[in-house]
């Protein structure tokens, strides 16, 4: 049986210990509020799952210019805001890059 099969889900149990957290805080929640918390808990775990898969691909090799095809370099650190198609906001920090031959940069995470 493959391992993901059978071990513990930590996200998972990071969900229902913080879901049984605001349970504990709200004894007589009707099951709309418990609705509403567990899609809360659920686009914030969502939000942090997206961050880190998009920074994860991040190779640290400089691409190369989708417009002209020279290698980029570095220009700085940057934030960018994005909105996920379930309405959730992040921001995410990462490197961005300039083309030294044509000047188009790529945001992060490219």
């Amino acid at each position: 049986m493959p391992a993901s099969l059978t071990a513990p889900d930590p996200l998972e149990a990071d969900l229902r210990g913080a879901l049984a957290q605001w349970q504990a805080d709200h004894p007589t929640a009707t099951l709309a509020e418990i609705e509403q918390a567990v899609d809360q808990h659920l686009s914030a775990t969502r939000a942090a799952l997206i961050t880190h898969t998009a920074l994860a691909g991040e190779s640290g090799e400089r691409p190369t210019c989708p417009a002209c095809g020279a290698r980029m370099h570095r220009s700085a650190l940057r934030t960018i805001q994005v909105t996920t198609a379930h309405e959730g906001q992040l921001a995410i920090q990462g490197q961005a890059y300039v083309c030294p031959a044509c000047g188009a940069g790529l945001p992060p995470p490219r």
